[in-house]
């Protein structure tokens, strides 16, 4: 009777995968929602619910992959881009507020080793954000971000590409 009921309730691999899913959903829900309150918490049932059952292949897709796993890879890179465009913000403003730095700006391009489309977007917005460096093209064809950056005349490219690829290998776990 105990061996029964213990594998009526063994939880497989692929359950487990779809509760992370969809609490993961709900988590999302709430963050969206603005709140915790009854109706919010009632809501977000079916809200998180029904497009889990109406598109069964997004699940079946998503538990196959390791995308949910992945996604946990993507908050180093967040945390990295943070520090570093605080880290651009006080540079960039010590430049700025010194006149005696003479800035310079050029662009160049960058070979990216990400190939994913989300892992570009995400590198070109994290070079973006960051004071100092503009993305202003990507070609996806020959994997090459062009660049624009603003530095201190002797700053050479490569102390740019520098930055640029502390950011890229942060993201490179999560999109490869």
């Amino acid at each position: 009777m105990v061996e029964k009921l213990s594998s009526t309730f063994r939880l497989s691999g692929n359950t487990v995968a779809y509760v992370f899913f969809s609490l993961l959903l709900y988590g999302f829900w709430l963050i969206v929602a603005g709140g915790v309150s009854v109706p919010i918490l009632i809501v977000g049932i079916p809200v998180v619910l029904v497009p889990i059952v109406l598109f069964r292949w997004t699940y079946r897709a998503l538990a196959s992959s390791p995308i949910p796993l992945r996604f946990l890879f993507v908050i180093p890179f967040f945390v990295r881009t943070a520090v570093e465009m605080v880290k651009a913000a006080f540079t960039v403003a010590k430049w700025t507020l010194d006149l005696r730095h003479e800035l310079r700006s050029w662009m160049f391009a960058y070979p990216t080793e990400i190939e994913d489309r989300l892992g570009l977007l995400l590198l070109s917005t994290a070079i973006t954000l960051t004071p100092g460096t503009i993305s202003v093209e990507l070609d996806r064809i020959e994997g090459v971000l062009h660049i624009h950056a603003l530095a201190p005349v002797g700053t050479t490219t490569e102390d740019v590409i520098r930055s640029v690829r502390i950011l890229e290998v942060s993201l490179l776990r999560a999109v490869s």
